[in-house]
Order: C-alpha cells, then sequence, then structure tokens
C-alpha cells in the first residue's frame, strides 16, 4: 500500500532537517557559487581581451600609425625650413664668404611614404567616414612640395647665383629676401592641415577612456566629438578641392588668351 501524502512529507521534512541533507545541500550551494564565479571569471577575461583587441586594431594598428605619419611629414618640414633660412640668413649676410657646401648640409633628405592603406581602412570602418583618407593624400602632396623646395628649389637657385651670377637678374639681398618669403609663405600654409592631427587625438582619447566592444564600435561614428571631428576634416578637403580648381580655371583661362 502507497504511504499517504501526509506522511510523505512528514518524511521528506525529517530527511531535509538531517545532517546529511544539510552537508549535502550546502556543498551544492558551494558547487553552484564556484560554477557561477568561474562563469564570471571568463565573461570578464573574454571581455577585456576583446576591448584589447578593439584598441590594438583602431588605436595602435590605425590611429598611431597615422598620427606617425603626419607628424614624421610634420617634423621633416619643419627641419628643413628652419635649416633653409639659417642658410639664407648665412649667404645674405657672409658676402663673397659663403661656402656652397652650406647648402648641401643639414637638411632631411624627403622620405617616401607608404599611404598606410590598412590603417585608413580601419579608420573608415571606426568613423563611417573617408575623410581623412582624402585629407592624407592633399596634405602628403603639400608637405613633399614643401620640401621640394626647402631642399632643392631654393638652393639651387642659390647655386646658380654663385656659379653664374649673370642667369639671375637679382641681387644677392634680394635673392635671400624672396626665398626667404616663398620659404615662410610655403610652410605656414600647412597649418592649415592640423586639424588631421588633433582629429586623429580626439578619436584616440575616445578609444582609450571607454571600454569598446567590436559591436560598440559602430556607436563612435555617432558620437558628436567624433562628428565634429570629420566636419573639420571635410572642410579641408572642400578647400583643397576649391584651390585647385581655381588653379584648373586659371590655366584655362591663360590657354584661351594665348
Amino acid at each position: 500500500m502507497w504511504p499517504s501524502f501526509h506522511d510523505f512529507l512528514s518524511t521528506a521534512q525529517s530527511w531535509f532537517s538531517s545532517p546529511l541533507a544539510i552537508e549535502i545541500v550546502k556543498s551544492l550551494l558551494s558547487m553552484a557559487g564556484i560554477g557561477i564565479g568561474g562563469f564570471i571569471a571568463i565573461f570578464t577575461y573574454f571581455k577585456q581581451k576583446e576591448y584589447e583587441l578593439v584598441k590594438q586594431r583602431y588605436l595602435e594598428g590605425a590611429i598611431d600609425v597615422l598620427v606617425a605619419h603626419f607628424l614624421s611629414m610634420n617634423t621633416e618640414v619643419s627641419n628643413n625650413y628652419a635649416r633653409c633660412l639659417q642658410v639664407l640668413r648665412s649667404y645674405s649676410q657672409s658676402g663673397e664668404f659663403f661656402e656652397a657646401k652650406e647648402l648641401d648640409t643639414g637638411f632631411l633628405p624627403p622620405k617616401e611614404f607608404s599611404f598606410e592603406e590598412t590603417a585608413h581602412v580601419r579608420l573608415q570602418n571606426l568613423i563611417g567616414s573617408d575623410a581623412f583618407w582624402t585629407a592624407f593624400q592633399f596634405a602628403t602632396a603639400q608637405f613633399q612640395a614643401a620640401n621640394t623646395l626647402l631642399v632643392f628649389e631654393i638652393p639651387q637657385a642659390l647655386r646658380i647665383k654663385l656659379s653664374s651670377p649673370e642667369k639671375l637678374n637679382v641681387d644677392k639681398e634680394e635673392l635671400a629676401d624672396k626665398s626667404a618669403e616663398l620659404a615662410r609663405a610655403r610652410h605656414d600654409d600647412l597649418f592649415k592641415y592640423a586639424p588631421i592631427a588633433s582629429g586623429l587625438h580626439t578619436i584616440a582619447t575616445i578609444l582609450e577612456q571607454q571600454k569598446l566592444s567590436f559591436k560598440a564600435i559602430l556607436k563612435v561614428r555617432k558620437l558628436p566629438a567624433v562628428m565634429e571631428v570629420i566636419r573639420k576634416i571635410e572642410e579641408i578637403n572642400s578647400a583643397e578641392v576649391e584651390r585647385l580648381d581655381g588653379k584648373k580655371d586659371a590655366r584655362i583661362a591663360s590657354r584661351k588668351k594665348s
């Protein structure tokens, strides 16, 4: 005959109140706690690894690379600009004692810069815009043109004046002054690209301060600070396009006149 429900409850109650049952329950709770704690630890570990991978890809593998690229170009031009002014000052003040070898020393030879396509693709994926890629093309061309002027064109004009003065119908002081003015104008014009470096710094700060997953990086492009950076870079690009279009129109007009 089956035991009554009342008998079953009495038996269960007496068993759960026994020392053995209490120890079993404690063990089960302890094991559950260990399991939950282990799961949380594993989850936290992998999330942290994901945060680190995001920073490695988009900060170290993109933004840091592009900042280094930009600063390298800027350092090169700044050094050559300072050296060019030193040479011109010496040429203007030294009279007949200026040595032509001064034109070959102290300059940093222009380097061939990589386009850093991988870094630009990662940055574009992060911010949802190719504005930096376009701006870097304009900036690289202008930095290289500045270096060509400072390292080759101005020193070559001085060489010609030293070796064959009759070929340049200008006295040495005027040549030095005009060359310095041209160098200064070309150097100062490069300041318009400063938002490239400051914009990259702004985005880098966001990545450093926030723990972003690969899924969450899509939110970066919608941040007001990032949108403002993109707007400033697009302004640079628009100004450059207008400048080039203006030169193109001027050439066309000149051809029509001739």
